[in-house]
């Protein structure tokens, strides 16, 4: 059985979103309301925006640092975003009140497009919340810790922890620098995921998107935690749209989009230390 990403989640209403409402082709003409006036045609998507199901084994934690970070997104059944207009209207309401499977059908429909129409209002708390749902449900090779804000102009920032260099072991007769070279392509495929499933779960509204990848250190001077920048990375929906990252190499497609790393001899170094989380945001 395929899997989807919002099976059971209580912020849907237990059900699925889908990407494709007619499958077989376009929807059938407007069906006017009675007594009111014609209804829009419902969306149709073709088969490159469908969301199939995505494997389980995408969804469940890794037992190790050593994985692909976009493994979720060069998979050739992954999707390419949610259509949340196709669940936005939930249908009409049984008429029979007797029927409680189909009241109850109803309301968890109803559940799933109120939340639509947050999302595509937009309402950026609700972008909020579709954003830490799917990272519940769609883990990353680390499970890591991530602030998301919503600015006025309703670009997305995002702060996400980043894992520690040895978070990745070093493999049989494998040079120190082939394992430094391996963290640093996880830590640049965690950011890159997080901008790429920004744009791919919420509506073309979110059109830019700044994260940052930090790591959580001792400050030597005062032995208090402080947070050592790692990765900055700032882009919109065309330009990262226009990379290949079934084939790209995570570094490689950073430094393309003009994201902010440093490295000597090989090694990712901070590129700057904070003492307050929020101006990492």
């Amino acid at each position: 059985m395929s899997w989807n990403p919002f099976r059971s989640l209580k912020l849907f209403g237990g059900q699925d979103i889908p990407a494709d409402p007619h499958p077989g082709g376009p929807p059938p003409a407007p069906v006017a309301a009675a007594g009111g006036t014609p209804l829009p045609a419902p969306p149709w998507y073709p088969p490159e925006l469908r969301i199939p199901g995505v494997p389980a084994a995408l969804g469940a934690p890794a037992p190790s640092g050593d994985e692909d970070a976009l493994a979720h997104v060069r998979d050739p059944r992954s999707f390419t975003r949610v259509a949340w207009e196709a669940v936005a209207d939930p249908g009409p309401q049984p008429h029979d009140e007797g029927d409680d499977d189909g009241l109850d059908a109803y309301a968890r429909r109803l559940a799933v497009a109120r939340f639509a129409r947050r999302v595509l209002e937009p309402d950026p708390h609700a972008w909020i919340e579709a954003l830490y749902s799917y990272r519940e449900r769609i883990r990353l090779p680390v499970d890591p810790a991530f602030t998301v804000a919503v600015e006025a102009d309703l670009a997305l920032r995002l702060s996400v922890e980043l894992p520690p260099p040895s978070i990745v072991a070093p493999g049989p007769r494998e040079a120190a620098a082939q394992t430094r070279a391996r963290y640093d392509e996880l830590c640049c495929g965690i950011v890159l995921a997080f901008a790429c499933d920004t744009f791919r779960l919420l509506p073309p509204a979110a059109d830019s998107v700044y994260v940052t990848g930090y790591r959580v250190e001792t400050n030597p001077a005062t032995g208090h935690p402080h947070y050592a920048v790692m990765l900055r990375l700032a882009t919109d929906r065309d330009s990262l749209e226009a990379i290949d990252l079934a084939r790209a190499k995570p570094s490689a497609a950073l430094e393309h989009l003009g994201g902010a790393a440093n490295r000597q001899r090989g090694e990712l170094v901070p590129l700057a230390f904070e003492e307050d989380l929020q101006r990492l945001m």
